[in-house]
Parts: structure tokens; sequence; C-alpha cells
């Protein structure tokens, strides 16, 4: 069972998704993405419907502002690199 620290945080995270019109999926997909060193994400897809939706998140736009409130609100660490 998460922790009440893990479900706070994740519920925080929410929240700057709602505020900024950004879906989770999309976020979680394309957070790694935003180091260096990452060249892909690979996700596990069980239909062609599914592969669709995820190159629709991954290729969503996100704002700058999205990622900065994160880093403002200590959900993700400050010197995260994003895009």
């Amino acid at each position: 069972m998460p922790s009440t620290r893990i479900i706070a945080r994740t519920r925080a995270i929410e929240e700057v998704c709602a505020d900024h019109a950004v879906p989770l999926p999309a976020a979680a997909l394309q957070f790694a993405l935003g180091h260096p060193i990452v060249a892909s994400v690979a996700t596990g897809c069980s239909s062609p419907r599914e592969v669709a939706e995820n190159t629709a998140l991954m290729t969503m736009p996100i704002p700058d502002a999205f990622w900065e409130e994160l880093k403002v609100r200590r959900l993700i660490r400050l010197e995260t690199p994003i895009g």
C-alpha cells in the first residue's frame, strides 16, 4: 500500500496537470525525454488503439510553465532537465 506521502505527492502532481490542462499520462511519458541522455521511451501496447493513444500523448505539447511549476512546488528536483 502506498504511503500517505506518495499519495499526497501524486495528488499534487495531478493538480498541476489539471491547472495546465496536461494529461498525467502525457507528462509521465514525456518526463524521461527531458534528460539529454535519454534517446527514446518504450511503452507497452496491446492494440493499435493504444499505439495511437501513446503516440498522441508523446507528441502532445506541454508548456514550459507546467514543468516549472512542478519544480517550484518541489514535485520534481530543481535541476531536473526538461526539454
